[in-house]
């Protein structure tokens, strides 16, 4: 039987450290649905809300 692996280096650039554009932008999505999920659940099970409408 016949085994391969391949080897690559990591590159170590510090511009590498920095989020995607991508990933920013589903950050942004996380934290949008975070805050209509607690305004829902705060409508479902009384409270008030801290946010301003609109």
């Amino acid at each position: 039987m016949d085994a391969s692996i391949a080897w690559a280096e990591a590159d170590d650039a510090p511009e590498d450290d920095e989020p995607a554009d991508t990933e920013l932008a589903d950050a942004e999505v996380e934290d949008i649905a975070a805050r209509r999920l607690r305004r829902w659940l705060r409508g479902m099970f009384g409270g008030t809300t801290d946010e301003p409408k609109g």
